[in-house]
């Protein structure tokens, strides 16, 4: 629910003319609190015991699998969420600059809205199942089909559904990615730290996205970038398929 949450607040927020900066940030600080305040209501219960040698060493080395194939897919995400309207900016040229973020507003909200019911759906589906890693590589290589096509895009009708194409394969990937990384916590008296570690999945690709990207883009050409980051976000899926603690 965090992007299409953030990306129908921040499109209102914008839209709003009547609010300066202050007012906009104010207005995300009180929602980033709001939805904290829920945590830190709710006690936790503690789980004792833990499991055998053996499978905490496998649990450890598999969190380590997750943990590298979030951080993969993740770049590509970190990377486009910068330079979203620059990428869109190559591929319809000719459309003025405010109309083009206007329209991008709209695509952000779909993108992110769409793959809702559909994560909702995979994530049944693993359960029956009881198979996740299929559907995790599965939804890696859509991500990946949708950054090449967005490579392939030479207009903003096509660019665009190329990205929706990303942003569904990305989005189910990273909800059931949150499951099955869960699952593979070695230790109940280490969860907080190694949630901590997990999370560093999230926050370093706000740094190597960037990279990458003002290494390999130009302000006419995005093709080698779109090309490195499915390179990463399929590796990213390929990697769970080693992980032996879950299927």
């Amino acid at each position: 629910m965090a992007n299409p949450v953030a990306a129908t607040l921040s499109a209102a927020l914008v839209g709003a003319s009547r609010f300066g900066e202050p007012a906009r940030f104010a207005v995300i600080a009180v929602t980033v609190a709001m939805c904290t305040l829920p945590l830190v209501i709710v006690r936790g219960t503690r789980q004792a015991g833990a499991p055998p040698p053996v499978l905490r060493s496998m649990l450890r080395r598999d969190l380590l699998l997750a943990w590298t194939a979030r951080l993969l897919v993740q770049i590509a995400g970190s990377a486009l969420f910068v330079y979203l309207l620059y990428y869109f900016e190559t591929v319809a040229p000719s459309v003025p600059k405010s109309v083009l973020a206007a329209w991008m507003g709209t695509v952000m909200i779909v993108a992110y809205s769409v793959p809702l019911p559909i994560a909702v759906l995979v994530g049944r589906l693993a359960d029956r199942t009881g198979r996740t890693k299929p559907f995790l590589f599965a939804a890696a290589l859509v991500a990946a089909a949708g950054l090449i096509a967005m490579m392939a895009a030479r207009d903003f009708t096509s660019g665009a559904a190329a990205f929706c194409v990303y942003t569904g394969g990305t989005s189910v990937f990273l909800a059931l990615h949150a499951g099955f990384a869960m699952q593979l916590l070695p230790s109940a008296g280490h969860r907080g730290r190694d949630l901590g570690l997990l999370n560093l999945a999230n926050t370093l690709p706000g740094l190597l996205g960037p990279v990458i990207t003002w290494a390999l883009a130009t302000p006419r050409d995005f093709d080698a970038v779109l090309v490195v980051l499915a390179v990463l976000t399929l590796g990213g899926g390929m990697i769970l398929l080693a992980a032996r603690g879950r299927r």
